[in-house]
């Protein structure tokens, strides 16, 4: 888990004043689902202990586009090698509350735009737990629904080139990646729905008083660490970098969207314990705004009857991802790695 938990407050406000620079911006709409499953291995029994996750936000965005460095990009294709894994060089970033300032005057911003992120998430747990006959159980033992609007948290997105890090295989083709670094959990913003956790005394799910919260931490998604041999990673591709560019450098007004999968996969060597993740985002830039309504959640009864079931798990016989193949002078090779004329790149058809 620590590909996910090294991300902070330092981190997002990195991302902001490492992405923005004067250009103009864009307004876009994005939705991303994330789903997650960990298990436990309990005693001899058959069945491990697990608990799933679905967090769903989606929101509008502000979003700018360095075309300078895209510009770059184009007109020497080698320096697209020059963003290490982990560095901030962003072609594109977005952001849910931008806020900027000129002149080291922060007494006023210059610019600020700031949208609410509607957020779902579900949670349940299954694991051993006794019956009033005192006889062991495998059963739920926890499960929630809850949804709302979050208008404090803050999301950001950046879109850079991709140089994968050990462990991942580096594309044939020049491709970005799509980094996702919520803030998630700075603020304690509450959310509608119900939750029920096993009540050891009455031997079945009980509802809860306590509040439910709606941060939305769990998107975080930056795979710019190495991967050990227990651990994989499939990161947010653009593999049509040509189109992406053109559409970035046109500056038009035309809808044009991005979608990717990704996965992440690790096992813990002491106790066998195992975490799988997969997540998906799409978003439409130059999407007109209009107002979303929050998800309901679902209505859980105390029976814990709730359709969220685990995810297949990775194969953990796989055996370590290969790096990718350096030559004898140290560089890695991207191919093609020719300038291109992007006004020559045919657009696709516009997805709606």
């Amino acid at each position: 888990m620590k590909i996910f938990t090294r991300i902070g407050i330092v981190l997002v406000f990195l991302f902001v004043n490492q992405i923005y620079a004067q250009s103009d911006f864009i307004e876009a709409y994005y939705t991303i689902i994330v789903n997650d499953s960990t298990t436990h291995p309990y005693a001899d029994k058959k069945d491990p202990e697990y608990e799933v996750n679905r967090t769903h936000i989606s929101g509008f965005m502000t979003v700018e586009v360095m075309k300078h460095r895209l510009n770059r990009y184009i007109k020497n294709p080698e320096t697209r090698k020059e963003c290490g894994p982990s560095e901030h060089c962003a072609v594109m970033g977005g952001n849910s509350h931008l806020v900027k300032y000129e002149n080291a005057d922060f007494s006023k911003p210059s610019f600020e735009k700031k949208h609410p992120v509607v957020v779902l998430k579900q949670r349940k747990a299954m694991g051993y737990r006794s019956d009033k006959k005192g006889n062991e159980i495998f059963t739920c033992t926890y499960i929630s629904s809850i949804s709302g609007n979050n208008e404090l948290d803050r999301l950001v997105v950046e879109v850079k080139s991709f140089m994968a890090p050990f462990g991942m295989l580096q594309p044939l083709n020049p491709s970005y990646v799509i980094w996702i670094a919520p803030t998630g959990g700075l603020y304690h913003v509450e959310g509608k729905g119900n939750a029920y956790a096993w009540d050891d005394y009455e031997c079945r799910l009980k509802q809860l008083n306590t509040p439910s919260y709606i941060d939305f931490s769990a998107v975080t998604f930056v795979p710019d660490k190495d991967l050990s041999e227990l651990q994989r990673c499939e990161p947010l591709l653009i593999t049509n970098y040509k189109l992406f560019d053109k559409f970035m450098l046109k500056s038009s007004n035309k809808k044009y969207t991005i979608e990717s999968k990704g996965s992440y996969y690790s096992k813990d060597e002491s106790y066998g314990g195992e975490f799988f993740r997969k997540i998906e985002i799409k978003i439409i830039l130059n999407q007109p705004y209009f107002e979303l309504v929050p998800l309901d959640p679902i209505i859980v009864e105390n029976d814990g009857e709730f359709e969220l079931a685990p995810l297949e798990p990775y194969n953990p016989e796989l055996g370590p991802l290969e790096p990718a193949t350096i030559d004898d002078d140290g560089d890695l090779e991207l191919a093609p790695l020719e300038p291109y004329n992007p006004e020559s790149a045919p657009l696709e058809p516009i997805k709606k």
